[in-house]
Order: structure tokens, then C-alpha cells, then sequence
């Protein structure tokens, strides 16, 4: 009995008190699963589930066929949790209201709907309002609406347009709705949009990214490749070989710097070009092989790594441990990075200004 009082258990009490009445509802109203320890009459009692579920609808599962088909006892269970509309009868996985209800809490309760709900044009605008992260598990009755798609579009543009069909994934209010939402989603449109050069010299100019996704012949497009790469040296990696190896061409970026990985030959030496790359590559995926285009005599050489560190920080972990050992260069580091300071020998984790310097530079 003391079990009871102090937390609702009646995991451990006798058969006598798992069938009293009072004690059972006062354990269920604290924790709806402890229904699984009450007598099997109790388990019965209507009043008793009803209590249970309302404190954790999933307890549904224990219940008889005759609760799991009440309409009252599955409407509580599932505003309480949605996932107990996995455990509701076949009639009510097909009733409207009682999908919607378990959607407000549980979108993933789309899946247990009845499939005639799973096209339900107001069950998935509900299922999918908050995450596209299933989508593509949903229903294909969805991917011809226009209204669906540019209402989730505005939600992950990515997911929309890897969703619709081929007719909308060529609809340029549908992909420009996406990619706005996320450059991306470009790498889904259709291939006549991706090789439309006005399109993508408006979704260029706007963000530099859509220029990866563009047909091949637009990525060997001078007035396209130069939008790209006036906006970032990224771009660098994306363009035709026959534009990367116009030295003409090339040149006139090569004061803002380029991906360091896909740097052109002609500027791997140039200290300045590097040093400018090296800003634009700061926060890369793949900075370790980017670094491997740095020639070692630059690397070695103790002004280029200072120059180096005060434009990416992140530098310091992959440049020789007598630069780590550095105090200039170790603040020059953390002063651009705080995360650098993990880098450096641990002789300045005591160093009251690199460490106060990093603390306020750390992301």
C-alpha cells in the first residue's frame, strides 16, 4: 500500500489491492501504463480505462477489442498521445477525427491510418504541416497537386520537390518556391528548367549554390560561370573544365580566392590567392583535403600560417606542432575560431587571454 502512495505502483501489491477499485483508478490517474498490473475485472471497467488512457493513451494496447473500438475511450487515448491510434480498432484508424486528433501530437500516426485516410487530402496537409522527413513514405495520390506541393515547399524544398512529379518539378513557381526555401532543391527540377539559362541566371544571381545543379552546358556558360563565381570562389568546383582551364577567364577571380580543392594550377603557388581561398574554405566539410593543395613550403613558412590562422582558424590543427606551440599564432587562431584552441599544446589552456579570447570567439 505504501507503494501506492508514494508513486501509484501497483506492480507489487496483492491480487486484493489490484482489484480494488480505488486504489487501482488513483495508481492509473498517476501513470496510465500500471492498467497492465490491475486485475483482469479492472481491466474491464470502463471507468478504470478511461482513466489510464488519459494519462498515457498507448495503454491501449492492453485493453480489450471492445475499448480499443469505444470512440470516447480511442479519442482520449490518442489527444493524449497519438501514437495509441496504432492500437485503435480498424473502424477508428478510419475514423477522420480520430486521425486528425492523434496528427496534432504525433505525425507519424499517418501511418497507421487506414489507407483510404492516407489519401486524404486533410489528413497528409496535416501528417506532413510540421516535417517532410517521411514524405516520401506517404502517399503518391499527392505528387500531381500544385497547392499541396507549394504549400510544403515553404516547409523543406528539398523533400517537396524530390516528391512531385515530373509535370511540377518543371512548374517554375513550385521550384522557385523551393528553392527559396532551400538552394538544394534545384538538384530536383526537371532537366529542361536546369538547362533554361534565364532561369538559372536569376537563381544564380540570387544564391551562387544553384549553379552546381545547372545542365552541363550551362556550367560551361562564361556569363553564368562568372555570376558564380563573382559571388563565391566555390564555384570553382562546379564549372566545365574548359572554363577552369582558361587562364583569361580564370584570372580575373583570382583575387577573392577559389575552393581550395579544385584550385587552378596556375595558382598554386600564388600566396595571395591561397591565402584568400583559404578564407573562402574556412568551415569546409573536406578541409583536410582542401589543405592538401597547399604547397609545404607554405606551409612551413611561419608568416604564411600566421596570415593563414587569422583567416580560418580551424588551420592551426592542421599545420606542424611547432606552430601549435606558437603563442602568436595560437591567439591569432582562437581569436578567429575559439574551437582552434583545441589544436594548440595544452602549455596554453592556462593562458588567461588566449582562453577568455577563445571563450568568446567559440560557437
Amino acid at each position: 500500500m505504501a507503494a501506492v502512495k508514494e508513486n501509484g505502483s501497483i506492480r507489487c501489491a496483492s491480487e486484493e489491492l489490484r482489484n480494488d477499485f480505488e486504489i487501482v483508478k488513483t495508481s492509473v490517474q498517476h501513470k496510465g501504463h500500471f492498467l497492465s498490473y490491475a486485475s483482469e475485472e479492472l481491466k474491464r471497467n470502463r471507468e478504470i480505462v478511461m482513466t489510464a488512457v488519459s494519462t498515457w493513451g498507448p495503454i491501449l494496447k492492453f485493453v480489450s477489442e471492445t475499448f480499443r473500438n469505444d470512440i470516447e475511450i480511442v479519442r482520449t487515448a490518442v489527444q493524449e498521445n497519438g501514437d495509441a491510434l496504432e492500437f485503435a480498432s480498424k473502424e477508428l484508424q478510419n475514423n477522420k477525427e480520430i486521425v486528425l486528433l492523434a496528427l496534432e501530437s504525433k505525425p507519424n500516426a499517418y501511418f497507421q491510418s487506414s489507407q483510404l485516410l492516407r489519401n486524404d487530402r486533410d489528413v497528409i496537409f496535416k501528417a506532413f504541416s510540421k516535417s517532410l522527413a517521411r514524405i516520401n513514405s506517404a502517399s503518391r495520390a499527392f505528387t500531381n497537386d500544385r497547392e499541396f506541393l507549394l504549400t510544403i515547399s515553404n516547409l523543406d524544398g528539398v523533400k517537396a520537390l524530390e516528391y512531385a512529379c515530373k509535370e511540377l518539378r518543371n512548374d517554375r513557381e513550385i521550384v522557385m518556391e523551393a528553392i527559396q526555401q532551400n538552394p538544394q532543391a534545384f538538384q530536383h527540377a526537371s532537366d529542361e528548367l536546369k538547362n533554361d539559362k534565364e532561369f538559372v541566371k536569376m537563381l544564380v544571381m540570387k544564391n551562387w549554390s544553384c549553379f552546381q545543379f545547372a545542365s552541363t552546358e550551362l556550367r560551361d556558360d562564361k556569363e553564368i560561370a562568372e555570376l558564380a563565381l563573382k559571388s563565391s570562389g566555390l564555384a570553382i568546383t562546379y564549372i566545365s573544365d574548359r572554363l577552369r582551364n582558361d587562364i583569361e577567364f580564370i584570372q580575373s577571380f583570382a583575387k577573392t580566392g577559389f575552393a581550395l580543392e579544385n584550385i587552378p594550377d596556375q595558382f598554386t603557388h600564388d600566396r595571395e590567392v591561397l591565402l584568400e581561398s583559404i578564407k573562402i574554405s574556412s568551415g569546409c566539410f573536406n578541409l583536410y583535403e582542401a589543405m592538401n593543395a597547399i604547397p609545404n613550403e607554405f606551409k612551413q613558412d611561419r608568416e604564411f600560417v600566421l596570415q593563414a590562422v587569422t583567416r580560418c582558424g580551424e588551420i592551426l590543427y592542421y599545420v606542424g606542432e611547432q606552430f601549435q606551440t606558437d603563442r602568436e599564432i595560437v591567439l591569432a587562431a582562437v581569436t578567429q575560431d575559439g574551437d582552434a584552441i583545441n589544436s594548440c599544446t595544452a602549455e596554453f589552456w592556462d593562458d588567461e587571454q588566449i582562453v577568455l579570447k577563445a571563450a568568446e570567439t567559440s560557437c
